[in-house]
This record gives C-alpha cells, sequence and structure tokens, in this order.
C-alpha cells in the first residue's frame, strides 16, 4: 500500500502531466476546481463525466449530419452542431479536442468536407485519448477521498 504522501505526490504528478501533455487548460481546471467543496468531492469528476457522456451524443449527430448532403438546413445545422461542440470542449479546458474543433470549423468555412472528416476523427481520438488519461486521476482521488472521509474502512493489505 502506497503512504499517504506516495499518493499525494502521484495525484499531483497526473495533474500536472493533463496540462504539461496540452490536454487542458490548467485555469479552466483550476476553475472547476474551486466550485468543488467538502459536501461534493467529486464535482470535477462528475463534470468530467458528463462531459464524456454528451460528447457521444454529439459525436452522434455530427456523425449522421456528416453522412448527408451539406446544403442549407443541414449546413446551418452542421455549425451550429460544431459550435455546441465548442462550448462543451471549452467546459473543461480540453485543448487538444479544442484545437480539433476549431480545425473542424476552419475546414467548414472552406468548404472543405475531407478536411471536416479527418478533423472530427482526430477529435474523437483526443476526446477517447483524454478519457483515459483523467479516468485514473479520478479514481485515485476517490479512493483518497474515501479513505479521508470513512478512516476505518481502509484495507490493511
Amino acid at each position: 500500500m502506497e503512504s499517504s504522501d506516495e499518493t499525494h505526490n502521484k495525484i499531483v504528478v497526473m495533474k500536472q502531466s493533463f496540462f504539461d501533455e496540452g490536454y487542458l487548460i490548467p485555469t479552466q481546471f483550476q476553475q472547476l476546481e474551486m466550485l468543488q467543496d467538502s459536501d461534493d468531492m467529486n464535482f470535477v469528476r462528475d463534470v468530467f463525466c458528463l462531459f464524456f457522456t454528451d460528447m457521444t451524443r454529439q459525436f452522434a449527430e455530427i456523425e449522421q449530419n456528416l453522412g448527408q448532403e451539406i446544403d442549407g438546413k443541414q449546413r446551418e445545422d452542421l455549425i451550429r452542431f460544431l459550435h455546441r461542440l465548442k462550448g462543451s470542449v471549452l467546459s473543461i479546458g480540453a485543448l487538444k479536442i479544442l484545437n480539433g474543433v476549431n480545425k473542424m470549423i476552419q475546414f467548414f468555412e472552406e468548404e472543405n468536407m475531407e478536411g471536416i472528416m479527418d478533423a472530427f476523427e482526430q477529435v474523437k481520438m483526443e476526446n477517447a485519448n483524454l478519457r483515459v488519461k483523467v479516468e485514473p486521476y479520478f479514481k485515485l482521488l476517490e479512493q483518497v477521498n474515501g479513505e479521508v472521509e470513512n478512516p476505518q474502512s481502509q484495507d490493511p493489505k
């Protein structure tokens, strides 16, 4: 079993890696953390869970729209979906995903469907990468918070 200091250091290193590797915007993540309080120690994790759930829905909407002929209403729908996606990404400060969404919007403005499709695949990949990156962090935090809330339940292994 890791010591409390080792676990704390691991959490610090994991969190710093989000910023160093360009996954998250530090100030945005810190703002989310400031919204968390002792009544809801999983607030940031819950925001990320909602984000990933919403991404699944938004990706399906975009894929459906991209599968159609883009004209008139479909064009308006697609740009609306892209801007909604951008807003969601900004809400957690997911920098790599944001860069991909910005490319999608740029390609949309240039009417470059191949570019949009390529950028969309990149966005989906970065979303999956972010999820893989943050899930162990939140699990470790949850473990630590659980030990703090209920110190009697620690496993003596």
